[in-house]
């Protein structure tokens, strides 16, 4: 292209200027302190054109605070280029502080054409590095695109990318075959610049403070295999963006130690040695592992006993077997790694020997309890008990009465409470009886789930209490407003669930409400205070029991004045009043009764001044002190009649209007 007539203009006046000593052009703004020079030249693909940001007084600048461009460049081909907002309307050019990314558009102002530096239609891709080079294209509306790779702006700084996420560190090592290897794995930094990422930097170090680069990868996981147990391994994962900077996650760390993935050898028996109530089995491993036995008669499981400790020799003593029954028993020994060894199952057959039998614990109580035995010979006994396996306490039995029914007494325990015991004896001949079991003493009684809810429908305020007890007791449940005094509804049965209800509630009133329970030892328990407001009475009473009379007033003034005595019951107190009008039906009453001032539940109500011979219809209506008010069905009659049939007092009423009904009325 030729330079236009006013770029020349402007080439000159703008020479004038730097030669009468004017200090800057007038579209040139003051540079700031943090704002950086634009050096170089883009070089056009097309021509051998250039944008030149060093020479012939361009003075294009960057602001390294609003990352804007500000200034102007000289184009031979293109003439005078704005890349902030003076003389551009589309301006300013300003580049990413992350990415490093150009964007906006410079406005040459000789043709009035756009150089585009945004990605989107023509995919520029201008980048400005940590360096301060820049690298990429940028497209011009008048000589096409422009490499800007020779173009610098020394001091610019980009943000350095977001840290991986969720970094952690796995043992992936075999310490059976003291193959170790450790595995670091993240997840992708939040707001993630996929178009910045270069990779993610792997920096170790055994003491946590100094750290050397081991590997870069674009995946998210690291296998080292280059460790050994005894030693803690550091990582320290750094993203890594296309301008080379680096942001790092918090370190994670290791000790490679590795885990078994088969279960331990046996490498010694197992062996048995058979008891008439228990049997000892040992068995060797070639590593430590836990040492249980399991015992079944047959198809039926029987215990399983033994150590959650590790060792490598292992001895388990399974007790409570029977004289002369067939059992087996399998060895299991699982290590800390999780893997287990089970043995086959071994058959044995308990001795028929001297023994303890039919042992059993009668009379509990929270602290006390009788033991009952037998023997098989007549032998002195130890009873061992107490809340371990070890025991702890003994009481001693002497064979003076020389019996084979036992009953000890056994005191001092602790209310609910589990209890391991062991029988020990020997006869005259030194054989050993002996016999293990355990059991619980009666806990102490105890209230559990104590709940209160409204009964719906009800005529009054009504509550019902639940609640368990872990032991039967009697049901007692205490309540009064605040201010008031308890007032209390008991049943005397013994049992574990309860439901009470209390009814006749105020309306509207803050109760406090528990429960309490005594068990057949006189122990009693109360549950905590429960504080419970009533609701609003919004239920109308129940109206039911309508029934009707009528009568005549009588006298000769008033012989064709007559009355109706209505009366119902309602199932709460209500006040009373009765709604009539004349006519066989219908859903207007023009006039009522005065409603009583007192409320109750059984209602009677006259109306009088009724015209003798004369249908009305009328019905009950009671409010009760909240002001819901029930209305009871329509009833008609006729008053000084007895009461008929509706059919019968229209048939009545059309004969005294017509006059011509008679033969269908008697």
């Amino acid at each position: 292209m030729r330079t236009s007539l006013r770029a020349k203009i402007l080439f000159l006046l703008l020479s004038l200027w730097i030669i009468i000593g004017v200090a800057a052009a007038p579209w040139q703004i003051a540079y700031a302190v943090d704002t950086v020079n634009v050096t170089g030249n883009a070089q056009a693909v097309n021509s051998n054109g250039v944008i030149d940001f060093s020479g012939n007084n361009a003075n294009v600048t960057i602001n390294l605070s609003t990352k804007q461009f500000s200034g102007y460049a000289w184009s031979e081909d293109l003439g005078w280029i704005a890349f902030g907002t003076l003389d551009n309307a589309e301006g300013p050019v300003s580049y990413n502080e992350t990415s490093g990314l150009w964007s906006g558009k410079a406005k040459a102002l000789n043709t009035g054409n756009y150089l585009d530096f945004n990605a989107s239609p023509r995919h520029a891709n201008v980048r400005a590095l940590t360096s301060g080079s820049t690298e990429g294209y940028g497209w011009s509306e008048d000589a096409g695109w422009f490499n800007f790779s020779g173009v610098s702006a020394t001091g610019i700084t980009l943000t350095s990318p977001n840290a991986p996420a969720n970094v952690a560190i796995y043992d992936v090592s075999s310490r059976a075959t003291s193959d170790y290897a450790l595995l670091v794995r993240w997840d992708q930094p939040e707001s993630f610049d996929a178009g910045n990422f270069q990779d993610y930097v792997i920096d170790r170090s055994t003491d946590g403070s100094t750290y050397v680069e081991v590997s870069a990868t674009t995946s998210r996981a690291y296998y080292d295999t280059n460790v050994a147990t005894g030693t803690t391994y550091y990582y320290r994962i750094k993203t890594r963006n296309l301008t080379d900077t680096t942001y790092a996650a918090s370190p994670v760390s290791l000790e490679p130690t590795g885990r078994y993935t088969t279960p331990p050898n046996l490498v010694g028996g197992p062996t048995a040695q058979i008891m008439p109530n228990s049997v000892i089995v040992t068995w060797t491993t070639d590593r430590a592992a836990n040492s249980y036995v399991s015992v079944s008669e047959g198809n039926t499981f029987v215990s399983e006993q033994g150590q959650a400790s590790y060792t490598t020799t292992h001895e388990v003593q399974v007790i409570g077997l029977k004289p002369q029954r067939s059992y087996s028993y399998t060895i299991k020994s699982m290590d800390e790694d999780g893997n287990e060894l089970v043995g086959g199952a071994q058959a044995i057959t308990t001795p028929n020997a001297p023994s303890v039998y039919d042992a059993e614990i009668t009379n509990l109580t929270l602290d006390s309890g009788i033991l009952n035995f037998k023997s098989t010979s007549v032998a002195n006994f130890t009873i061992y008990y107490g809340t371990t396996a070890n025991y702890g306490t003994q009481i001693s039995e002497r064979s003076d009465q020389r019996t084979t029914n036992h009953s000890i007494a056994i005191t001092g325990l602790s209310p609910g409470t589990m209890y391991y015991y062991r029988i020990l004896g020997e006869d005259s001949e030194g054989n050993e009886l002996r016999s293990e079991n355990s059991f619980s003493t009666l806990p102490l009684p105890t209230v559990s789930n104590f709940k209160i809810e409204p009964v719906k429908d009800a005529a009054t305020t009504t509550l019902t209490a639940t609640w368990s007890t872990n032991v039967a007791t009697t049901s007692t449940i205490l309540y009064k407003t605040e201010g008031g005094s308890f007032a209390e509804k008991s049943l005397s049965e013994l049992t574990a669930t309860h439901k009470m209800e209390i009814g006749g509630l105020e309306d509207n009133a803050r109760y406090v409400i528990y429960v309490e329970g005594r068990d057949q030892f006189g122990n009693v328990t109360r549950s905590s205070a429960s504080n419970y407001t009533t609701p609003f009475d919004t239920r109308a009473p129940k109206i039911t029991q309508v029934a009707m009379e009528n009568s005549n007033i009588g006298g000769t003034a008033r012989e064709n004045e007559s009355q109706i005595i209505v009366s119902w019951v309602t199932d709460e107190p209500a006040a009373s009043q009765v709604e009539y009008n004349e006519g066989v039906s219908g859903d207007f009453y023009s006039r009522k009764t005065t409603p009583s001032g007192e409320l109750t539940t059984k209602h009677l109500v006259v109306v009088g001044g009724l015209e003798s011979g004369k249908p009305y219809y009328f019905r009950a209506v009671s409010a009760d002190s909240s002001g819901n008010a029930a209305y009871s069905q329509s009833y008609s009659t006729v008053a000084g009649e007895a009461q008929k049939s509706i059919l019968r007092l229209i048939l009545n009423t059309l004969q005294n209007a017509f006059g011509w009904m008679g033969g269908f009325v008697d």
